[in-house]
């Protein structure tokens, strides 16, 4: 059984401020380059950790087509965030993913334990809970968890799960994550694989000097991960951001272990406004607000 994992596409019809290039036309080639890999490792299936779209809805039929067109092998998903409405998943039935879904026969929400060559994927959406995913009964077959949340190689804060800690008495054989933009590399913690290969967008200044990529797995008689690289330009960013990516000041004071968990903070928290989605959606904001908040926040300047 061989299979490519990726995650946080987040493809949008407009280019983030930072960004110099067009965005659009970038996204759509990642993702011809997803799509090429798998063809070419003949892959069995590909799993996608969530966060499709940068909004529940958009309009851009050109882009929407683009995309259609590329994904031709089997894609088995999660929902993020940014794929429903202020995390209420009945809003999926009228998302721009959702239609994306009910027109492309190779692409399918994983919303139960499904069965692929063998393997049992089990879909853990951002409204789930992941920490409960321990105590579930799992199947005799080899499983894996694909889960769109915060889970980090070393931080364990708010929303932020620490594999080190999740997987000491992790049931599953390998937990797929998405929404932690920056991932990590992937580690055996116990008997369980943890992988994350990073967003496939790159938006803001914590994105500098990273490479979208995408992990090759293979279940045989062990379990083999490879990160593969895209190709990807690397003069994307305005100067002023890459500048400000290379200067950092602590006028007032110097506490280098505060200062040192704020850095690493700021590394894991993609950005305020997925931040502020993900408080809201579970402390039960009206998502009205929480949309209206959403739509401003896209008319910002984010560095």
């Amino acid at each position: 059984m061989k299979f490519l994992f990726y995650t946080d596409l987040q493809l949008s019809n407009k280019t983030p401020v930072n960004r110099v290039d067009d965005y659009p036309v970038a996204l759509v080639d990642k993702l011809g380059q997803v799509y090429r890999i798998a063809r070419d490792r003949e892959c069995d299936c590909v799993i996608f950790g969530g966060d499709f779209f940068n909004s529940h809805r958009i309009y851009a039929f050109h882009l929407i087509l683009d995309a259609l067109k590329i994904i031709n092998v089997p894609t088995y998903m999660v929902i993020g965030q940014h794929d429903v409405s202020g995390y209420n998943k009945e809003s999926y039935k009228k998302s721009t993913l959702g239609f994306f879904e009910h027109i492309n026969k190779y692409l399918k929400c994983l919303w139960e334990d499904t069965d692929v060559g063998g393997i049992i994927f089990r879909p853990c959406h951002v409204w789930d809970d992941i920490e409960a995913m321990n105590s579930m009964e799992i199947p005799e077959k080899p499983s894996v968890l694909v889960a769109h949340h915060l889970l980090s190689d070393g931080m364990d804060v708010f929303d932020v799960v620490d594999i080190n800690r999740f997987g000491q008495n992790c049931p599953y054989d390998m937990v797929l994550s998405g929404d932690l933009h920056k991932g990590y590399k992937p580690k055996k913690v116990g008997k369980t694989w943890f992988v994350n290969p990073g967003s496939i967008a790159r938006q803001t200044i914590a994105d500098i000097g990273r490479t979208p990529a995408v992990a090759f797995i293979e279940f045989a008689d062990d379990v083999s991960v490879e990160i593969i690289d895209l190709n990807c330009q690397s003069d994307i960013f305005s100067d002023k951001v890459v500048k400000k990516s290379q200067k950092k000041e602590y006028n007032h004071f110097d506490p280098k272990d505060f200062i040192s968990a704020v850095e690493s903070f700021g590394e894991v928290s993609v950005d305020f406004l997925d931040l502020l989605l993900k408080v809201g959606g579970k402390d039960g904001i009206d998502p009205a607000i929480i949309a209206y908040i959403d739509e401003k926040w896209k008319t910002m300047e984010v560095i």
